[in-house]
């Protein structure tokens, strides 16, 4: 909820832990907003605390109406798309990310919380996991990374397929492609951006109406426009279903953060493969994975455990474990106890 003491009570409940520290302090010179910062005192590393404590102290502004502010102010990379810290409003969720050496700080006023350091897997990773099967939730998470695939790629693939390397496509789906877009009058590029720009104000618009409204205009303005394009020889069926396909992919993602992040880097790749090709298409995903790589949240390595490659971790990077098999804390985020749970469990 919106009351920080109401929301450090819940974490102390569920969390009995007399370890468990909750240092408050004051942020925004007007306001005079209530922040508190958490952290199990023998599994956070100290560096990592001092880090936080100093960024949140440094900041000088007359106001912080949401823990968003505080977000933008302790990123380490500020012009990444990428979320570098991650939000959640779960209980549950926030005890399980103290437990594995992370800060929590809360904002009054803000029912969500922002948990730092972060990694890309985890944002592609849901609550729902540790709950289901190994194999249904190992299911569920590579599906996730297929989707991010699909929502990045999809539309700058169909583009370097379609305009630079057609004789990749089979014959006979390339004359199918070919005949659709036979009175299309504009070239793919310019095809793709109209619909990429009309399910985004779809997708906007639906957010921005209640609920019951939205749902029915998103799903009446898709079906409509997409009809009305391909009747109007505006759009091909093909790009119809590619667009719709990359937009199912995006939602698909359990963190709206990196939805964000990932419509902004679609756009990027499309235009570099409107230029270059395919050739453009790959060297987009070498310069994102380069750029994942380089990136940090709070010094620790955010594309961990893929680069720096951390084996230990990958129990329950793009498969789920048996929880009873994890015996000891992600090695991506550095802890003073490493130690999860006894070696005589499972």
């Amino acid at each position: 909820i919106e009351d920080l003491p109401a929301n450090v009570s819940m974490i102390r409940r569920r969390l009995r832990d007399p370890n468990l520290v909750v240092e408050k302090t004051i942020v925004g010179k007007r306001t005079r907003t209530d922040v508190a910062i958490l952290y199990i005192e023998d599994i956070a590393d100290p560096e990592i605390v001092r880090n936080v404590k100093n960024k949140i102290n440094q900041i000088d502004i007359d106001a912080i109406p949401a823990t968003g502010y505080i977000e933008q102010f302790i990123s380490d990379n500020h012009y990444s798309p990428f979320p570098q810290a991650k939000t959640s409003e779960r209980p549950d969720r926030v005890i399980m990310e103290l437990l594995e050496g992370r800060v929590v700080i809360m904002t009054e006023g803000t029912p969500g919380v922002l948990i730092v350091p972060t990694l890309f897997v985890s944002f592609l990773q849901a609550s729902e996991d540790y709950y289901d099967r190994p194999v249904i939730a190992t299911v569920n998470r590579l599906s996730r990374y297929l989707a991010f695939f699909m929502a990045v790629s999809l539309p700058a693939l169909y583009i370097s397929l379609l305009s630079f390397q057609p004789e990749l496509i089979p014959y006979q789906l390339f004359v199918i492609l070919a005949q659709a877009r036979s009175e299309v009058p504009f070239p793919v590029l310019v095809e793709v951006l109209i619909q990429e720009l009309i399910i985004q104000l779809v997708v906007e618009t639906g957010l921005r109406l209640p609920t019951s409204i939205g749902q029915t205009v998103g799903v009446v303005a898709g079906v409509v426009l997409g009809q009305a394009a391909i009747s109007a020889n505006i759009a091909s069926p093909a790009i119809i279903m590619v667009i719709t396909i990359t937009t199912i992919s995006t939602f698909a993602l359990p963190n709206y953060s990196m939805v964000l992040a990932t419509r902004l880097i679609r756009v990027l790749f499309i235009l570099v493969a409107a230029v270059f090709g395919l050739f453009g298409f790959s060297l987009s995903w070498f310069i994102l994975i380069t750029h994942l790589v380089s990136l940090e949240s709070m010094g620790v390595p955010y594309f961990a455990p893929f680069g720096p490659v951390r084996f230990g971790d990958m129990q329950d990077a793009l498969v789920k474990n048996f929880v009873f098999r994890i015996k000891r804390r992600p090695q991506s985020i550095p802890v003073l106890d490493q130690k999860r749970q006894g070696e005589q469990n499972g």
